[in-house]
């Protein structure tokens, strides 16, 4: 949880992923008030994050996109 919340503070621009998700999230008030409680700890990350909901959110073909960018940052980093 620390670690999430201070990568959100830093300011930082979303990476892709991130971007993907808060577009998937836009007009699913639901789904938005599930994250908000990710970051009050209300819902516990590996509850919102898990892959189920993600493909729920994001569809099959972001979550593909998704697993693909995580796949190639983590070669080049």
């Amino acid at each position: 949880m620390y670690d999430f919340t201070t990568e959100l503070a830093s300011f930082a621009p979303p990476r892709p992923e991130q971007q993907a998700l808060f577009a998937a999230l836009a007009g699913r008030q639901a789904d938005v008030d599930r994250f908000l409680g990710v970051l009050t700890g209300a819902v516990p990350i590996p509850e919102f994050f898990s892959p189920r909901n993600l493909l729920r959110i994001l569809g099959v073909r972001g979550l593909a996109a998704m697993a693909l960018r995580g796949r190639s940052r983590a070669a080049a980093g």
